[in-house]
Protein backbone atom coordinates (compact mmCIF):
# COMPACT_ATOMS: atom_id res chain seq x y z
CA UNK A 1 0.00 0.00 0.00
CA UNK A 2 1.21 3.63 -0.81
CA UNK A 3 -0.45 6.87 -0.04
CA UNK A 4 -0.57 9.05 -2.88
CA UNK A 5 -1.03 12.98 -4.18
CA UNK A 6 -2.70 13.52 -7.05
CA UNK A 7 -2.69 16.40 -9.75
CA UNK A 8 -4.47 17.38 -12.95
CA UNK A 9 -3.16 19.20 -15.77
CA UNK A 10 -4.97 22.10 -17.29
CA UNK A 11 -6.26 21.29 -20.83
CA UNK A 12 -3.62 21.69 -22.88
CA UNK A 13 -1.67 20.07 -25.88
CA UNK A 14 -0.07 16.64 -25.94
CA UNK A 15 2.74 15.74 -24.81
CA UNK A 16 3.50 19.08 -23.61
CA UNK A 17 0.81 19.09 -20.70
CA UNK A 18 2.39 16.50 -19.35
CA UNK A 19 6.05 17.27 -20.05
CA UNK A 20 4.54 21.14 -17.94
CA UNK A 21 3.24 18.59 -15.32
CA UNK A 22 6.28 16.64 -14.37
CA UNK A 23 8.49 19.92 -14.42
CA UNK A 24 5.88 21.61 -12.06
CA UNK A 25 6.10 18.72 -9.79
CA UNK A 26 9.83 18.71 -9.63
CA UNK A 27 10.25 21.71 -9.01
CA UNK A 28 7.41 21.20 -5.65
CA UNK A 29 8.42 21.52 -1.95
CA UNK A 30 7.73 18.77 0.26
CA UNK A 31 5.00 20.81 1.87
CA UNK A 32 3.91 21.67 -1.66
CA UNK A 33 3.30 17.90 -2.33
CA UNK A 34 1.72 16.67 1.28
CA UNK A 35 4.30 15.14 1.73
CA UNK A 36 7.76 13.69 1.63
CA UNK A 37 8.06 11.94 -1.49
CA UNK A 38 8.94 8.20 -2.05
CA UNK A 39 10.08 7.53 -5.23
CA UNK A 40 8.62 3.57 -5.43
CA UNK A 41 5.45 4.22 -7.82
CA UNK A 42 4.55 6.98 -9.90
CA UNK A 43 2.30 6.98 -12.73
CA UNK A 44 0.03 9.26 -15.17
CA UNK A 45 -2.97 8.00 -15.49
CA UNK A 46 -4.37 8.66 -20.15
CA UNK A 47 -8.14 8.33 -19.92
CA UNK A 48 -10.77 9.32 -21.97
CA UNK A 49 -9.98 13.20 -21.15
CA UNK A 50 -6.95 12.74 -23.14
CA UNK A 51 -8.09 11.48 -26.31
CA UNK A 52 -8.03 15.08 -28.06
CA UNK A 53 -4.65 15.76 -28.26
CA UNK A 54 -5.63 19.79 -28.67
CA UNK A 55 -7.18 19.98 -24.90
CA UNK A 56 -5.42 16.89 -23.18
CA UNK A 57 -6.46 16.08 -19.54
CA UNK A 58 -3.87 14.19 -17.40
CA UNK A 59 -3.59 13.03 -14.04
CA UNK A 60 -0.37 12.14 -11.98
CA UNK A 61 -0.11 10.31 -9.02
CA UNK A 62 3.00 11.02 -6.48
CA UNK A 63 3.84 8.37 -4.16
CA UNK A 64 4.17 9.74 -0.76
CA UNK A 65 4.90 8.86 2.94
CA UNK A 66 2.46 9.24 5.54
Amino acid sequence: PQNYMKFTSSPGLMPKVVIDMWQNIWKMTESDLGGQRTYLADFEIYDERSHDRNQAVVDVYIGIKQ
